[in-house]
């Protein structure tokens, strides 16, 4: 079930979003545009941190697979293992 998910996407490791759908009007594509400049401009150290971020108010749960992100957001105090499973 996703009741706690605003929206997923995929996103390339070079920030192009391939595919995006929302499922709540709670965070828009705008919100994945501020995910894709963040992981764009990270250090290597830093992306080796806990898949989990906050990005002004909204929460993004994320898992890289050789050049693709899979990201889910919520603005809700959700369980962020049920993003990932």
């Amino acid at each position: 079930e996703m009741s706690g998910i605003g929206s997923i996407a995929l996103v390339s490791a070079k920030g192009v979003v391939i595919i995006y759908r929302a499922y709540r009007d709670e965070a828009s594509r705008s919100s994945i545009e501020l995910f894709r400049a963040r992981i764009t401009t990270r250090s290597r150290e830093e992306k080796s941190r806990a898949p989990i971020c906050l990005i002004e108010g909204t929460t993004f749960v994320y898992v890289r697979r050789k050049d693709l992100y899979a990201v889910a957001t919520t603005c809700r105090n959700s369980n962020p293992t049920l993003a990932l499973q």
